[in-house]
């Protein structure tokens, strides 16, 4: 068996079920956005880690060395955010050919340091080592309290389908950069910045996890598709989404109409939104979100329910159809990445 028949979540499973279980004080280990461990203050501890490819998470052909480091770090706060948590410090390994300038090195940090300082978070150390193409690997450590913790699991039937923000931006963005379409600055403007130059949803995190009925919290990184199969098996739910109430912003829906696309195709496979994916129960709801747009500053829309394993994952139009999600986003290692890597990157 190889690697590419099983794809990046079925090696994922085959390595977690090789491990012993986690020791005591680890409350959770392989399965969701961050690794949680007991502090000795009381909180829990949050750690993940990022690894980023040159040629396959970034092009130096159409980013500059501060708009890589940006989204990294921009990824790997959206996990401490998908949390419920707050980040604190920083570890920051890279790899590249001796033959790169150091003001290349010296930008990617500028990227880098300076999220990460907007969110009061530390680079602490890490590692450089000679490579013969880019590697870029992050390690955010944060913290959150037991009762305010975001898990994948959390969904319950009955429960609103929501997210923060608007989805398939960062892949219009992708689009207008790797193809070099020509659009009015006000149709390429956003899509672009939404894929250079993303923004973690800390405040956002931690607005959700304070709710006393959150129930699931994830971040779309993958497409909303992988969100919803994540959130569905950690929770054994089911969902329901309104495919004309998921948020896509005007000029997204510009970019996927002049490829002949689908917008809601661009929210549900595109990935690297980094916006969060959550329930919360109805009770109260409408009220709610008008105070979580004061405290944010963003905007949350729902987007569907939740409903019972049996029901699966049902997308329904505007006319009450109904069909059954079968794509689930990028996926490592598949067959499906590299045609997707081909489209997306290196044509």
């Amino acid at each position: 068996m190889k690697i590419k028949e099983i794809g990046e979540f079925g090696l994922i499973q085959k390595i977690a079920a090789m491990l012993p279980p986690p020791h005591k004080g680890v409350t959770m280990g392989i399965g969701d956005d961050c690794a949680v461990f007991e502090l000795s203050n009381g909180k829990l501890g949050l750690l993940t880690t990022d690894m980023l490819v040159e040629g396959v998470h970034y092009s130096k052909e159409f980013a500059t060395p501060y708009e890589i480091g940006w989204r990294a770090m921009a990824g790997n706060l959206s996990d401490i955010a998908a949390m419920g948590g707050t980040p604190r410090l920083v570890l920051i390994s890279l790899g590249v050919p001796e033959i790169t300038k150091v003001s290349w090195v010296e930008d990617l940090y500028k990227g880098m340091s300076e999220l990460a300082a907007a969110y009061g978070t530390d680079i602490a150390g890490g590692d450089t080592v000679t490579s013969s193409q880019g590697v870029l690997n992050i390690v955010v450590w944060g913290e959150v309290e037991p009762s305010q913790t975001g898990y994948r699991s959390g969904a319950k039937p009955g429960q609103a389908l929501l997210v923060t923000g608007d989805l398939g931006g960062s892949h219009a963005g992708l689009e207008i950069l790797r193809r070099k379409l020509q659009l009015l600055p006000e149709i390429k403007s956003y899509p672009v910045e939404k894929h250079l130059h993303p923004v973690p949803r800390i405040e956002a995190g931690r607005w959700i996890g304070a709710q006393i009925d959150h129930g699931a919290l994830t971040d779309s990184s993958d497409g909303l598709g992988r969100d919803l199969k994540n959130l569905a098996e950690a929770g054994k739910v089911g969902f329901r989404v309104y495919l004309d109430k998921i948020p896509v912003h005007p000029s997204t829906c510009k970019v996927a109409e002049m490829l002949e696309k689908k917008p809601t195709d661009f929210a549900l496979q595109g990935g690297e939104d980094y916006e969060l994916v959550f329930t919360l129960s109805q009770e109260g709801l409408a009220e709610r979100l008008i105070d979580f747009e004061k405290q944010t500053g963003v905007k949350a829309t729902v987007i569907g329910e939740v409903l019972p394993p049996e029901a699966g994952i049902q997308l329904q139009d505007a006319q009450g159809n109904c069909q059954t999600l079968s794509g689930f986003g990028f996926e490592h290692f598949s067959l499906q990445s590299k045609v997707s890597l081909s489209n997306y990157l290196l044509n």
